[in-house]
């Protein structure tokens, strides 16, 4: 008898797995499948029922634009990746939680293919003449001082450095450099300014190099806290209550480096949501460029040997420079803990994040001085 029970069970299992799979392969056209990649490098396929007709069509258009923008050289692409989203923004599509999960894993996935293929070294191989740096300066992170320094000793290196603020409709113009001679122009090696970014394109012949300088964040809320209680412009009001306003900037790294052109206004556009969307259009923008990162407040001198004296003194005698910048350096969070850290990772948590995705950056440049 149980052995029979054993058969009846055995052979109901087999009609059972049988008829699935006849399903399956009845109703597999029916299904449409995208293969992306997860934050752990695994690949996935999802699938989506064509009976859906306006969800697939959505997936499939916004996904063939995303590959062609991924494509696109950099002087086309930041602007496109903006207006591919801006537009399934305005349609509705990144409404559908469906449509969304599957662009940020299209966005991520090409993150990941970009980081996998970029040598790090890359930067410090070639003659500082033929490039154009570019220091993304942001909001009480140091930057006056650090500025002052870096535009000191570029000039001293007979390098030439000037303030580049965007201006104008177009976002593609410097007011600085309006009347400068070829001559003058040709020797110009970095630019900075709180709006510098994307305008490595005013100087098509030089290779772009981007500088990020990171700060804790707790730290930077702290800083401009006190700026603007100095300042006298404000109604007094506690740090927590700054905080929970907004003060500082909220995401203003994230924000500023997810524009189409590193440098855009941020209403109208897919980046004034301060979302986790922003934060990986941001992580794109960097591993479309070159970029080498820095930690000024906490490594002061770490940063300004990385940045400073391997980015130009370095690149003829690579071998005088090795060990230039010990290992272990990276980001910490602890500070945070001073505050109530879920109100502060609320708010700042898109910079938090992508202050770790730097920094993770940081340790593979490292490897470049060992």
């Amino acid at each position: 008898m149980t052995s029979c029970w054993k058969v009846s069970w055995q052979n109901l299992f087999a009609a059972f797995a049988v008829t699935l799979c006849l399903y399956n392969i009845q109703h597999m056209h029916n299904m449409l499948l995208f293969k992306f990649e997860t934050d752990q490098g695994r690949e996935m396929l999802v699938g989506v029922g064509v009976e859906n007709k306006v969800l697939s069509d959505q997936l499939t258009g916004i996904e063939g634009l995303l590959r062609k923008v991924f494509a696109m050289p950099l002087d086309k692409y930041h602007k496109s990746l903006i207006d591919v989203l801006t537009h399934a923004q305005e349609d509705g599509a990144l409404l559908d939680d469906r449509i969304r999960h599957h662009v940020m894993s299209l966005l991520k996935a090409e993150t990941n293919r970009l980081l996998r293929l970029k040598d790090p070294c890359k930067v410090f191989s070639k003659d500082a003449h033929n490039k154009i740096f570019v220091w993304l300066r942001f909001s009480k992170i140091g930057g006056t001082t650090f500025n002052t320094y870096l535009e000191k000793f570029t000039i001293s290196l007979g390098l030439g450095a000037v303030g580049c603020d965007v201006s104008g409709k177009d976002f593609e113009t410097c007011g600085h450099l309006e009347g400068k001679s070829h001559d003058e122009l040709v020797k110009i090696n970095l630019l900075y300014g709180h709006q510098a970014f994307g305008n490595h394109r005013l100087f098509p012949d030089k290779e772009p190099v981007y500088i990020v300088i990171s700060r804790d964040v707790s730290d930077q809320v702290n800083s401009f806290y006190n700026y603007q209680r100095k300042q006298g412009n404000h109604t007094p009001i506690s740090l927590m209550d700054s905080i929970g306003r907004g003060i500082p900037h909220p995401n203003e790294l994230t924000r500023y480096t997810c524009g189409p052109s590193f440098g855009m206004p941020l209403s109208g556009n897919i980046c004034s949501n301060g979302d986790d969307l922003t934060l990986a259009v941001a992580k794109l923008n960097l591993a479309r460029v070159d970029f080498i990162p820095g930690w000024f407040v906490d490594h002061f001198e770490d940063t300004k040997n990385v940045l400073v004296h391997s980015l130009w003194e370095g690149f003829n005698s690579m071998e005088a420079d090795k060990k230039v910048m010990p290992a272990g350096i990276e980001y910490k969070s602890s500070r945070l803990t001073t505050y109530e850290r879920q109100v502060v990772e609320n708010i700042f948590h898109l910079d938090v994040e992508l202050n770790i995705f730097i920094m993770a950056h940081f340790k593979r440049i490292q490897k470049c001085f060992v």
